[in-house]
């Protein structure tokens, strides 16, 4: 999981490294033709080689390892959670599920959310992509981007298997289906 999720990382960390190496160099080209335009290109070329850091710091690992520490044995979560990463119910690229857990992950960014505190789940579509939206039992709610570029029939098929997963090991969460 570790080796995926960094290679995924490592790939976005370039994109994004390359793009704020090439929007750096147009700012400074850009200085010299006009004082005030080079100031928005700069700081965006910043924040992309600020995200190439976060890649090589293992900022990605950080909301797994977060969540583990609060577990009474965090190296057999660690365990488990990557079990589930290799072994899960695969709902989306960035996202897996066993009976207890999902986890989402997706080379910059990771969760891990116990179902048993979930209230309601929704899917719903967003610009070729899929959001599932978690209503937690204490209220507060996330939102978590599924890679589900491509077409309707394949979009339709990760929320098909991620609500049938969750209606089989996890009857009480409300479903808001068919939105995509």
């Amino acid at each position: 999981m570790v080796k995926e999720m960094r290679k995924r990382g490592i790939r976005k960390g370039l994109l994004l490294s390359g793009l704020g190496i090439l929007l750096l160099a147009l700012a400074i080209y850009r200085r010299d033709a006009d004082n005030n335009s080079f100031l928005p290109l700069l700081l965006v070329g910043g924040l992309a080689l600020w995200q190439w850091a976060l890649v090589f710091s293992n900022r990605f690992l950080r909301g797994i390892e977060a969540f583990c520490n609060q577990t009474s044995d965090p190296a057999s979560t660690m365990a488990r959670v990557e079990n589930i990463w290799t072994q899960g119910v695969k709902g989306a690229k960035y996202c897996r599920m066993d009976a207890e857990y999902l986890v989402w992950g997706n080379g910059l960014r990771s969760e891990v959310i116990p179902f048993n505190e979930l209230a309601r789940a929704y899917i719903y579509p967003f610009r070729g992509n899929l959001i599932l939206r978690l209503i937690f039992k204490s209220g507060k709610d996330q939102s978590l981007m599924l890679d589900a570029t491509g077409s309707t029939a394949k979009r339709q098929a990760i929320e098909k298997t991620i609500f049938e997963h969750i209606e089989e090991h996890h009857p009480d969460i409300l479903l808001n289906k068919n939105l995509a």
